[in-house]
């Protein structure tokens, strides 16, 4: 039996490729399928580390909302102290050297029948230099005011201001 010099060269690299398929396949493919999978493991996560990162940002967002919404909510006067209110323009109307006369107090409803504002109109008299000390004294107020109209009038030196003076009732 004579073997030609081709096949015994061709069966150690038949075997060799052979070998190297079948390591390929059983050892690097499932290994190459575990980085993969690793891969993708980092994927989720850092996805999951970048959600926790948002929760903990969307969380002190919701703090300085609700804050805020505080500030907002106190600005507002209570219905109940809308006598202590009008008292205290009285008294920055007398602090301020003006006379004063409160002539109509409004009440403003919104569509579900709810007080959501009062209107105040306040004659004053007084000089030009009291007038602006009494809306100083006005903008010291903690609650949300707006004036609905002002008008000025000067008689021999007096000047008579009438000022309707709109409150946010809560």
């Amino acid at each position: 039996m004579k073997i030609s010099i081709i096949t015994k060269i061709s069966i150690p690299i038949l075997l060799i490729i052979v070998s190297i398929a079948s390591v390929w396949f059983l050892v690097f493919s499932p290994f190459s399928q575990s980085v993969k999978d690793y891969k993708n493991n980092r994927v989720l996560l850092a996805e999951t580390e970048q959600l926790a990162g948002l929760k903990g940002n969307l969380k002190k967002e919701f703090d300085k909302v609700g804050q805020q919404a505080e500030t907002i909510n106190s600005a507002f006067l209570e219905e109940a102290r809308v006598l202590e209110f009008i008292e205290s323009l009285e008294s920055a109307a007398i602090l301020t050297q003006n006379t004063y006369d409160t002539d109509v107090i409004q009440e403003v409803k919104d569509d579900s029948g709810n007080l959501s504002s009062v209107n105040i109109t306040m004659v004053l008299k007084g000089g030009f230099a009291n007038l602006l000390n009494f809306f100083r004294e006005i903008k010291k107020q903690p609650y949300l005011i707006n004036f609905v109209q002002v008008s000025t009038e000067n008689n021999d030196g007096i000047l008579t201001t009438k000022a309707t003076i709109q409150v946010y009732i809560k």
